[in-house]
């Protein structure tokens, strides 16, 4: 055998392997899982990694109900919003996001397609952002080892401990970041997502509290868009929600 011939066979198995690979570990994955909203809304603890009860506890509907559910909209073999055929028994898969009319590949659609609240950043509201400017796209950072279900291990939130790899530092580095203004009086608290990003606008974000146990009607300055912070446990570093 030729040596290009071989290093062609080892290329086909190599890829062979990482395709099995990601199938393989789909099933673990939050694509494959759903587990997102049962984990956020529902008021069971018992749910793995489950921190505290969720919305459900609020609102007092329970997530079994037809109106909260999917099947409240996708009652039997009925259809979803585009036309498409929603079988009672769907279960997700590849196709969801890998159509096989445009020959497997994926496009940011097919992100926002789910990811409804990136896409009214980037499509409706038109926010301007520095790696799409540099047309890096989804999967640059999310890659497929994120995507494709986290090494096997099954996670309920992507903001569970090991369910992000990625850190802005991968490719933002340098010996000026602890003595970064925001970084140094917060003692590294501060994820960088909750500065530079267009969703978090104002210090209102973490201390809005305090303006209302001093009875304030309102904060000073204009609070919009997405403005949620959250406390993450896998780092306690406060970041976007």
């Amino acid at each position: 055998m030729s040596n290009s011939l071989r290093n062609i066979t080892w290329l086909f198995l190599l890829l062979f392997a990482a395709s099995m690979y990601a199938q393989s570990n789909f099933s673990t994955s939050l694509h494959a899982t759903r587990n997102g909203k049962n984990f956020w809304y529902g008021a069971d603890t018992s749910v793995t990694h489950a921190p505290a009860p969720g919305f459900e506890t609020l609102t007092g509907v329970p997530i079994s109900h037809p109106n909260v559910a999917c099947e409240g909209c996708h009652a039997g073999d009925g259809l979803d919003a585009n036309g498409d055929p929603y079988p009672a028994s769907y279960q997700p898969g590849c196709v969801d996001c890998h159509a096989t009319n445009s020959g497997w590949t994926v496009s940011e659609n097919d992100c926002y397609d789910c990811h409804s609240r990136q896409k009214t950043e980037a499509v409706t509201l038109g926010y301007s952002d520095v790696h799409r400017s540099e047309s890096m796209k989804c999967w640059d950072c999310h890659d497929k080892s994120i995507i494709h279900g986290d090494n096997g291990v099954e996670y309920n939130s992507m903001l569970e401990t090991g369910a992000m790899t990625v850190e802005c530092e991968d490719c933002h580095f340098g010996s000026a970041l602890p003595d970064h203004s925001s970084w140094d009086p917060h003692s590294g608290a501060l994820d960088c997502s909750a500065c530079h990003a267009q969703t978090v606008v104002s210090c209102y974000n973490c201390h809005f509290e305090s303006q209302v146990q001093a009875h304030l009607k309102r904060a000073k300055q204009p609070i919009h868009n997405f403005v949620i912070l959250v406390n993450r446990t896998k780092d306690g570093q406060v970041g976007t929600a």
